[in-house]
């Protein structure tokens, strides 16, 4: 008597989780970019995490964290990585903007977004990119229980070395992590949230 393989469900799940994801980095990769900063005091350009594009009503816009564009009040200068062999663009121009600081702490800022919309100039600068439009979001109304999550971007842990400062070259590492979500109430509760944990 032949012995049958039988796939049990939850590696068919995470088959399926495996192509899921490396169909979003494929359809995706090209609207994250890595960012960079450096200053007068501090000319060595470095990595400082990612950003996604995306169009907005026919509008250009870079979305990133809050406390990266913090930076630009800082003594910085922030630069977007373009594609290909393009050197980073530089953020200047156009119209930035970011979440309010409660207390002037960003610590305290649980939404931390900010935006730029980019001058046409900056556009063209990047090479050739993806900006994502509505058609391309998701409109947050299949049930959670159904659903698969990745986080996709250039980590800082993974970028240390990302820019070569003798070769003056940069290269960078684009990680991603996936997961479904499992319900964790004793947690929920400490946090003093309802809340879902990410498991992969």
């Amino acid at each position: 008597m032949r012995a049958e393989l039988v796939e049990s469900w939850e590696d068919r799940a995470k088959k399926l989780l495996r192509k899921r994801s490396a169909e979003a980095e494929r359809d995706f990769r090209s609207a994250i970019r890595p960012m960079y900063r450096n200053s007068d005091a501090k000319p060595r350009p470095e990595h400082i995490g990612s950003c996604i594009l995306l169009k907005v009503d026919g509008q250009r816009v870079l979305s990133t964290a809050a406390h990266i564009l913090d930076n630009l009040t800082e003594g910085w200068s922030l630069y977007v990585g373009g594609a290909g062999s393009t050197r980073p663009v530089l953020i200047r121009g156009g119209v930035l903007g970011v979440t309010r600081k409660p207390g002037s702490n960003r610590h305290r800022d649980h939404f931390d977004c900010g935006f730029w919309r980019m001058p046409d100039q900056a556009v063209g600068e990047l090479g050739v990119v993806d900006f994502l439009d509505a058609s391309r979001l998701s409109d947050n109304r299949p049930d959670f229980d159904r659903r698969y999550y990745m986080a996709m971007g250039y980590r800082l842990a993974a970028n240390k070395k990302a820019v070569d400062h003798r070769a003056k070259t940069i290269g960078n590492c684009l990680s991603s992590y996936s997961g479904s979500v499992v319900e964790i109430p004793k947690l929920a509760k400490k946090l003093g949230y309802r809340a879902r944990s990410i498991c992969s």
